[in-house]
C-alpha cells in the first residue's frame, strides 16, 4: 500500500488510513534516483528503502536498549528485554517497506529524550520525535503523554513561578507540534481534497468537525467499540482470535511491572501501554494489534526480567519458573509459524 501511494498518491478517501511519512520518503528517493538513472529507479528505490528500513530498525534497537538500561537499571534485564524486542511478533513489518520501524524509532527516541530531560528544551525535541511518529501512525498522538509527564515533573521540582510558566509554554508547544501533525492529515488535507468538491461531497464533510480519518476507519476497517468482536467479516474475526493471547500477556505484564518497579519511573509507559491495549482490544481493527503495541517497552521489560531471574535461580526451579521464562518465547514462536502458514491465505492474522 505505501509503495502504491508513493507512485499514485492519495486518490481515494480510504487511502488516508495510511499516514504520509513513508510514501513521501519513497517518492523522494525515487525522484532523486530518476535524475541520474531513470531506467533502474524503481528496483533501486525498493532496495534502498528496504536497506533504510532495516537500518532504522537497528537504530530503534539501540535506543530501546539505552532507554531500558536507564529505566531498569540492570544491564542483564535491559539486554534480555532488547532481545525480545528484536524478535517481537511484528518483526516482519520492521524489515520490509513498511512504516513500523520508523514509528518505533521516533517513539522510542522521544521517550528517551523525555525520560532523560533535565530542561524543557529536551522535552520539545521529544515532541518533534512524537510528531514524526504521528506522521507514521495515528496512535502517535498518545505519545503526548510522555511530554506531559516530563513537563509536570520539571514544573514542580522545585515549584517556582518561572518553572511553572516554562512548563505551561512547553506543554502548549508540544501539544501544538504533535496535534498539528495529526489534524493536518486527518482533517485539513481531507477537507481540502474532498469537501470542496461540489459535485460529490462525502457524507463525513457534513459533520461539525469533518474528520475523514475516523469515517474511513469505521467504514472500511470496522473501527468502533467492539465492532471487530461482532463483525461478520472472516478476516476481522480470525484476527481477533489471534489477538487474544497477546492481550492476556499484556495484562500480565502491566500487573507485574506495577508490582516490581517504582511508579515514578514507569507510570507513563504503563499508561501508554494500557491505552494501546484497550484501543486495539476494544476499538481498533484486530489485525493491527501486535503492530500497534510493538514499540511499547513494558511487555519486553517484564518477560525479559523473568527470563533473567529464572536463569539466576540455581535451585528449586519449579514448573512456574519455566512457564514464566518461556511463555512469551512460546507465544512468539507459535505466532511466527502461524504467520508463515497464513500469509498466502486470506485468513486474517496480525
Amino acid at each position: 500500500m505505501f509503495w502504491n501511494l508513493s507512485i499514485k498518491g492519495y486518490l481515494y478517501d480510504k487511502n488516508h488510513a495510511f499516514f504520509p511519512l513513508l510514501p513521501f520518503l519513497i517518492s523522494s528517493i525515487r525522484s532523486f534516483i530518476s535524475i541520474f538513472s531513470p531506467t533502474i529507479a524503481e528496483p533501486l528505490t525498493l532496495i534502498i528503502c528496504i536497506f533504510i528500513g532495516n537500518c532504522v530498525f537497528v537504530l530503534s534497537v539501540l535506543v530501546f536498549y539505552k532507554l531500558s538500561l536507564i529505566v531498569l537499571e540492570i544491564e542483564s534485564y535491559a539486554y534480555r528485554a532488547t532481545v525480545l524486542y528484536i524478535f517481537n511478533p511484528a518483526a516482519v513489518y520492521f524489515t520490509v517497506v513498511y512504516n513500523e520501524s520508523y514509528f518505533a524509532l521516533f517513539s522510542l527516541l522521544g521517550m528517551y529524550l523525555c525520560h532523560t530531560s533535565k530542561d524543557f528544551t529536551r522535552i520539545i525535541w521529544g515532541s518533534l520525535c512524537f510528531a514524526m511518529a504521528t506522521s507514521c501512525r495515528s496512535n502517535g498522538a498518545y505519545l503526548l503523554l510522555f511530554c506531559a509527564w516530563s513537563t509536570l515533573k520539571l514544573m514542580f521540582t522545585p515549584l517556582k513561578l518561572s518553572n511553572f510558566l516554562k512548563g505551561i509554554i512547553t506543554g502548549l508547544t508540544c501539544l501544538t507540534i504533535v496535534a498539528s501533525t495529526f489534524f493536518a492529515f486527518t482533517i485539513y488535507i481531507g477537507y481540502t481534497l474532498y469537501c470542496k468538491n461540489t459535485e460529490q461531497i462525502p457524507e463525513w464533510c457534513n459533520a461539525k468537525l469533518p474528520n475523514m480519518y475516523s469515517f474511513i476507519q469505521e467504514k472500511y476497517w470496522q473501527v468502533g467499540f467492539l465492532k471487530t468482536w461482532i463483525s461478520n467479516e472472516r478476516v476481522f474475526r480470525s484476527a481477533m482470535w489471534f489477538s487474544i493471547p497477546y492481550n492476556l500477556l499484556a495484562v500480565i505484564s502491566v500487573i507485574q511491572v506495577l508490582r516490581k518497579y517504582s511508579l515514578q519511573m514507569i507510570i507513563p509507559y504503563v499508561v501508554y501501554f494500557v491505552f494501546l491495549v484497550l484501543t486495539v482490544a476494544l476499538i481498533a481493527n484486530a489485525e493491527i494489534n501486535t503492530r500497534v503495541c510493538a514499540s511499547a517497552p513494558v511487555v519486553y521489560w517484564v518477560y525479559g526480567r523473568w527470563q533473567v531471574e529464572t536463569d539466576e535461580k540455581t535451585s528449586n526451579r519449579g514448573i512456574k519458573e519455566y512457564i514464566k521464562k518461556y511463555i512469551y518465547v512460546v507465544y512468539v514462536t507459535i505466532y511466527f509459524i502461524a504467520e508463515i502458514l497464513l500469509v498466502p491465505t486470506f485468513i486474517g492474522w496480525i
